[in-house]
């Protein structure tokens, strides 16, 4: 079912310039675009939550690599995330966009609870 907050609504989080954890998990109007915003906008953003959104796709999450800087824990249980989308992050990381995501291919293959770089914690389905 999730929860009745729509894009429209978390939209105004971007406000929140010291906002440091949030918690968007299950919210089924949630789209790419609106993630894509607030990661931008809330640079002190340390935690976001964005399990069970199967709307989060690659380009999403390549965008978080690049954007959100402050992040340490990102989680993303049942979200659309393909190899691609891992290897765009890794490459972000090759590139020194976000050094936190140094180790995030390695992390990837073959887990579900992911942990990587002392600073840095992925947690994430894979269903195969």
């Amino acid at each position: 079912m999730g929860c009745s907050v729509t894009s429209q609504g978390v939209i105004h989080l971007t406000r929140l310039q010291h906002l440091s954890s949030l918690d968007l998990r299950h919210i089924s109007e949630l789209n790419n675009e609106t993630v894509m915003e607030v990661v931008r906008k809330c640079r002190n953003l340390t935690s976001l939550n964005l399990c069970l959104n199967w709307t989060i796709n690659d380009r999403c999450v390549e965008i978080i690599a690049k954007e959100g800087r402050s992040l340490k824990e990102l989680y993303l249980v049942s979200c659309k995330i393909t190899d691609h989308g891992k290897t765009e992050m890794s490459s972000d990381a090759d590139q020194n966009v976000n050094p936190s995501f140094s180790e995030i291919q390695g992390a990837l293959e073959g887990t579900r609870t992911l942990t990587f770089s002392p600073s840095y914690s992925v947690f994430a389905f894979m269903p195969w």
